[in-house]
């Protein structure tokens, strides 16, 4: 494939709509895409066409994907290949990665996996391109060793001859060039025990007649600063040494007599490695970042469980890195502050610090919001602070490097975790020792941070796709318990059991409306703490469940009187760290303090002395506001704008049950009503007894009005004195209506009889 020509593509799914958004979505990102259906399709356009990376569903016709990727695994190794699974397909991806397959991405229903493709096709791409610069790596290094072998025997190699006492007598033109030196007069009588960069170990086995062999580093600065001779070349160059001793044989004795020797002597032998040895080191290098990238991916790839993840991730790139403990942190994506994951092999009073998210200020932080990779090689030597990038002070920052040297680390190294140009949090590494810190590593450390970013995404993706099924299944849960009762208090207690399982909650409590009062119809919370509704009475706690129907005014509650005014829902993060503004009585959305010292005490607003965070949703039908649902939590920050819309999908179908239950209620007063009057107009026309008459028509008044007692009077001719002419109370047995046909006749009934008042 040229730099012009873009990426090829195969991308195999059945589903024809996906298939296609997966297309354009590639597309965009610069790949050139073709489609298959099903598993032979695939099998054949891969054999026919000249693709780059394959992209596999698992659920395919034919040949699914497991299938596809066994069948191009017994023909020879797999291109790039991305096997597309569906959520709780684990076992499936962790086979397909055991055939060969460079990654897995999980698809959701809403379709979020297409956004995640184009950076995972790149990722196995830069997979397959490091494992390729590795054998070109490879290649290299025998491709050299091969070039120095014909160098050494096409032309002399370096050799110098020293006399019995290492003084220097004669070398050829090749061991002049890799010295630096122009003349053979300016180094002769070098004395070879003297060299500074020959080890002491080698002057000892050469006092022994020994023939030695090494490598060294040779530091011509050393040269240079000692004055032993005069060279062109600077820096370290790494020597391979050969030095035989001479006047062990009848050679050896010839040679050294030729150049005044007596027969007694050294031949040193010398090549230039330098080449061979950065070649090693590079591939050393390519080795150490191929298996470490290798080792944090099937980290990645073992769980969806963000703690394990992050805690399997941090001990690979602990060991690949070789430092001494680190730790993980994750942005809060409401606050922005840095939160602890995970960490290992740190002092525990710094993990006791860190544990309550007070991040802010440190070096972990700085990396953070700079957004790029840092590396310190010994933190005595302080910390860069740059105050336009830095949320702290460079007193606290530096404060922070103190409390590191107290703790034993000397060295820090730290990268973002990056998803798709996003910062998603920060990965930072400590040592015990300075610890030189070489671009090797913090190219290293910034592929692993992206590994990690991309992990974390897929993991916040699935969350997310389990958090949407349990909502869903819970609404439809209370819409089904909805539908199968008409009294109120068992369904909005219902209702209260069900928004648990999608809101969590210390108390919650539904307050229906009364012009400008309210009163508590339903609740749920501990037997003894907060009121219903998570406010404080004036005389103290009470259960929430003492006082269930308990009423008051919208006056004493500002929270709920904001709710009801602004027709919208109200959170308070910190209830402790808020304020009341003196102009319209709001309440701030975000009440945490600035800096990392816990939240503002001494507040308290509506009596909320009891509890961390509030949330209230109005209870809305058909646009007026009849109700209040309350929830609140020991815990700050619990509720924030999501918890507030799932509230709200709760509050409308309260609403809704419970004006389908006042109407229910209403019908059936009609009803009652209209049967008792049907019943006293009967009686009426049945009979002349006003003895028999009145009790009836009294005790119907009663059941009619839902009041206590009923009573009837009559006005004497003079109109000077009224009588009780017959009452009943709740406690009198019903009367029996009249028969019909009954004479006229006057009498009192319910003991009335005629009293005088």
């Amino acid at each position: 494939m040229s730099e012009t020509e873009p990426t090829q593509v195969l991308y195999v799914e059945d589903d024809p709509g996906l298939a296609r958004l997966a297309q354009k979505r590639l597309k965009r990102a610069g790949y050139a895409v073709d489609l298959a259906y099903d598993g032979e399709e695939g099998l054949s356009m891969y054999a026919a066409g000249s693709y780059d990376v394959l992209a596999v569903d698992q659920t395919i016709p034919v040949h699914d994907g497991l299938e596809v990727l066994r069948i191009l695994a017994s023909r020879g190794p797999l291109p790039p290949t991305i096997v597309v699974t569906g959520t709780g397909d684990e076992k499936v991806a962790v086979e397909a990665m055991k055939l060969g397959a460079g990654d897995y991405i999980v698809k959701d229903v809403e379709g979020g996996y297409l956004d995640l493709l184009p950076t995972v096709i790149e990722r196995v791409l830069r997979q397959r391109r490091l494992s390729e610069e590795k054998q070109q790596a490879l290649g290299a290094l025998q491709e050299s060793e091969e070039r120095f072998r014909g160098i050494y025997e096409e032309s002399p190699i370096g050799i110098e001859l020293y006399d019995s006492d290492g003084q220097l007598l004669d070398a050829n033109r090749a061991c002049l060039d890799i010295f630096g030196v122009s003349n053979l007069e300016e180094i002769k009588g070098f004395d070879l025990f003297e060299d500074p960069n020959l080890p002491g170990e080698v002057k000892e086995r050469l006092r022994q007649r020994e023939t030695v062999r090494y490598e060294v580093p040779f530091d011509f600065d050393k040269v240079r600063e000692l004055k032993l001779y005069r060279t062109t070349r600077s820096g370290i160059a790494y020597l391979s040494v050969l030095i035989t001793p001479l006047g062990t044989g009848r050679t050896d004795r010839g040679m050294a007599e030729s150049r005044g020797d007596g027969g007694r002597g050294y031949l040193v032998q010398v090549q230039d490695v330098t080449e061979r040895k950065r070649a090693e080191q590079s591939v050393e290098h390519h080795n150490r970042e191929l298996a470490a990238l290798n080792a944090v991916a099937q980290a990645l790839s073992t769980s969806l469980e963000l703690q394990d993840m992050l805690d399997a991730a941090l001990s690979r790139t602990l060991d690949a890195l070789e430092r001494t403990g680190g730790l993980i942190a994750l942005a809060d994506e409401r606050t922005d502050e840095l939160v602890l994951f995970s960490h290992a092999g740190l002092p525990q009073a710094l993990v006791e610090r860190a544990e309550p998210n007070c991040l802010r200020g440190t070096l972990c932080d700085v990396t953070y919001q700079a957004g790029e990779p840092l590396g310190l090689e010994d933190l005595r030597q302080g910390a860069p602070v740059d105050a336009d990038i830095v949320r702290a002070s460079a007193d606290i920052v530096r404060a922070s490097v103190d409390r590191l040297l107290a703790a034993g680390l000397r060295s820090y190294v730290g990268t973002p975790i990056i998803h798709k140009d996003h910062t998603l949090g920060i990965l930072c590494l400590f040592n015990t020792a300075p610890n030189p810190v070489s671009e090797h590593d913090l190219s290293l450390l910034t592929a692993i941070g992206q590994q990690i970013g991309v992990a974390v995404e897929n993991t916040r993706l699935f969350r997310h796709v389990a958090r949407g099924r349990e909502v869903a299944r819970t609404l439809l849960d209370t819409a089904e318990a909805l539908s199968t009762t008409l009294r109120l208090d068992k369904l909005l207690e219902r209702v209260l059991d069900e928004l648990q399982r999608v809101v969590p909650y210390d108390v919650a409590s539904i307050s229906l409306l009364h012009d400008n009062w309210c009163r508590t119809v339903a609740s749920r919370g501990p037997v003894h703490g907060p009121s219903a509704d998570g406010f404080r009475s004036a005389d103290g706690f009470r259960s929430a469940f003492a006082d269930a129907r308990s009423d008051f005014l919208l006056d004493e509650r500002p929270s709920v009187q904001q709710v009801v005014r602004e027709q919208a829902p109200v959170i308070i993060p910190d209830v402790h760290g808020m304020h009341l503004d003196a102009a319209d009585g709001r309440h701030p959305t975000d009440a945490f303090c600035p800096h990392c010292a816990g939240p503002q005490s001494g507040t308290s607003v509506d009596g909320l002395e009891s509890v961390r965070s509030w949330l209230g949703v109005p209870l809305i039908y058909k646009g007026k506001v009849i109700g209040v649902l309350t929830v609140n939590s020991q815990q700050p920050g619990t509720y924030d704008e999501e918890a507030a819309r799932l509230a709200s999908a709760f509050a409308h179908q309260v609403a809704l049950a419970i004006e389908n239950s006042r109407l229910y209620e209403q019908t059936r007063a009609q009803l009652r009503e209209a049967t008792t009057l049907r019943s006293v107009t009967a009686a009426l026309s049945s009979t002349l007894d006003i003895g028999q008459l009145l009790p009836y028509v009294a005790h119907s008044l009663r059941e009619i009005l839902n009041s206590a007692s009923a009573a009837i009077y009559t006005l004497d001719e003079a109109g000077n004195a009224i009588a009780v002419a017959t009452d009943h109370a709740t406690s009198t047995p019903p009367p029996h209506p009249p028969p019909p046909g009954t004479g006229g006749g006057k009498g009192g009934g319910g003991g009335g009889g005629g009293r005088r008042v």
